[in-house]
C-alpha cells in the first residue's frame, strides 16, 4: 500500500510541475451512493467520496491517480486507482472518454484489480466543469465496498 501511495504522490507532483495551461485537473467525486434501512441494522449510507488529479499531455491521452474513501456495512476502505484515458474532443462542450487502468483496494482482504470504464465531461467554463463516469473491475468477485460496477459524479477545475 506504502508504494501505491508513493507512487500516486510522485505522479501528482510530477503532473503539477509539468503543468501548462489546462493540461491539469482536480476533481472532486462521489461514487456508489446508496441508503439501506433495517429493522435489524438500522440505517445507514453507503457510498465514497474521493479526489482525482490527471495529466493530459496531449488533447487524446491524460494520465490520472484517484483516492476515495467508501463506506459499506460498517466498512471502511481507500481504494486507489491509477487510470490511462483517451478522450475524444470535439466542438461541443462534452468531452467523453474510455479509460483503463489498476484499482487496489487495502480492505480486509487485499484487492488488486484491472478496471475498464467510460464516461464524460461537460465544460461549464474554460476551468471549471462536471464530470460523470461507470468503471467495471475485470474479476468476477465483488467484496463489501469494493463493487463490481460503480458511478461516480464529480465536479473539476482544470489549471
Amino acid at each position: 500500500m506504502r508504494r501505491i501511495a508513493f507512487a500516486i504522490a510522485v505522479m501528482m507532483c510530477a503532473a503539477t510541475a509539468f503543468a501548462d495551461s489546462a493540461r491539469t485537473q482536480l476533481s472532486f467525486f462521489t461514487s456508489s451512493l446508496g441508503y439501506t434501512e433495517s429493522a435489524s441494522t438500522g440505517s445507514h449510507w453507503t457510498g465514497g467520496a474521493g479526489v482525482a488529479l490527471s495529466y493530459a499531455w496531449s488533447p487524446h491521452w491524460a494520465a490520472e491517480a484517484a483516492a476515495e474513501y467508501q463506506t459499506s456495512r460498517g466498512l471502511r476502505v481507500v481504494p486507489v486507482d491509477a487510470l490511462m484515458q483517451y478522450r475524444f474532443p470535439n466542438s461541443s462542450r462534452w468531452t467523453p472518454y474510455v479509460q483503463a487502468g489498476l484499482r487496489h483496494v487495502n480492505a480486509r482482504d487485499e484487492r488488486n484489480s484491472f478496471q475498464i470504464g467510460a464516461g464524460t465531461s461537460l465544460r461549464i467554463t474554460p476551468h471549471f466543469g462536471l464530470r460523470f463516469d461507470v468503471n467495471h473491475l475485470m474479476r468476477s468477485d465483488g467484496g463489501v465496498g469494493d463493487p463490481i460496477n460503480r458511478g461516480s459524479i464529480g465536479v473539476s477545475w482544470r489549471f
